[in-house]
């Protein structure tokens, strides 16, 4: 699971392969927000025994939502770039 990329046009630009986009964050006029559905979303893709790669380049994002999944999904694991 990719969560680097803020919009499809990133996430079609480079990604791992077989990766899912699911953003944990967006940008706005404001600057960066959290995704509210972000949870939601995952649970809509994923199963709760699937084992994630949750991934971003610098660690911030994928720990943040590595956290936010961990009552979610049972087998989960952080990978920086």
């Amino acid at each position: 699971m990719d969560t680097t990329k803020e919009s499809v046009e990133e996430f079609n630009k480079s990604h791992v392969e077989n990766a899912i986009n699911v953003p944990y964050m967006f940008k706005t006029e404001e600057g960066r927000v959290k995704n509210p559905d972000f949870v939601n979303q995952v649970e809509a893709i994923c199963k709760s025994d699937d084992h994630l790669i949750v991934a971003c380049n610098a660690g911030g994002r994928s720990s943040q939502a590595w956290v936010d999944l961990n009552d979610f999904v049972s087998l989960i694991t952080n990978f920086n770039f």
